[in-house]
């Protein structure tokens, strides 16, 4: 574990100097540490499109602790399973800070956990139910210019305390299909996922709860 931090550190020191690492996609951010990395995980950080994950049909999330902790790996990338959810039997694949999904995209959702959060404090019922809330589809080659492929995108968002589903920034619509998700954790420890030709649909009443 020790060499791979050494070779990565190494790494973005070369791109550091060099001019290169602060416009390449994806970046390693050298001001974080390394992610937590999970006993049966199968690798570590990765680029969004590495040898590991490129052309793989995966699932992924927000990793919380990693963001919380300033550590790199802001997602969380798993198999999928032939139903578009999380196969987390393997273990988890490995960490990223940026990711782009293509092909058969689906929006893998914890219907009812919401009203759940919105309703109780209660921890015992709160573990009762599992958010395994995240995004599935085949890994692409990351945008040469991820700022032009955000402007051409519509920016998507999740908040259980709200709704289900994933939905646009004005709260109007839900997603439910897009051509591309693309996914960014920055150096700041924002993050955010964007969507190409998102599939929208109306909230149903009760869907949305701001």
């Amino acid at each position: 574990m020790m060499e791979k931090k050494i070779l990565i550190e190494e790494i973005s020191k070369i791109r550091s100097i060099m001019g290169l690492y602060l416009n390449e996609s994806p970046p390693y951010h050298p001001d974080m540490d390394l992610p937590k990395i999970a006993k049966k995980a199968q690798h570590g950080y990765l680029e969004g499109d590495s040898p590991e994950l490129l052309g793989k049909n995966v699932w992924f999330h927000t990793n919380r602790h990693n963001i919380k902790k300033n550590r790199n790996g802001g997602f969380g990338v798993f198999g999928l399973t032939s139903r578009g959810k999380k196969d987390a039997k393997p273990g988890i694949i490995g960490y990223t800070n940026d990711i782009l999904l293509g092909g058969d995209i689906t929006f893998d959702i914890s219907p009812g956990y919401h009203e759940i959060m919105r309703t109780t404090k209660d921890k015992g019922q709160m573990s009762k139910r599992q958010q395994k809330v995240g995004v599935g589809g085949t890994v692409m080659e990351l945008p040469d210019d991820p700022m032009s492929f955000k402007e051409n995108s519509t920016e998507i968002k999740y908040n259980p305390f709200l709704s289900d589903f994933f939905f646009t920034p004005d709260g109007q619509n839900k997603i439910v299909g897009a051509d591309n998700v693309y996914a960014e954790y920055r150096p700041d420890r924002s993050y955010s996922l964007h969507a190409i030709n998102p599939v929208t649909e109306p909230f149903e009443p009760g869907e949305f709860n701001p």
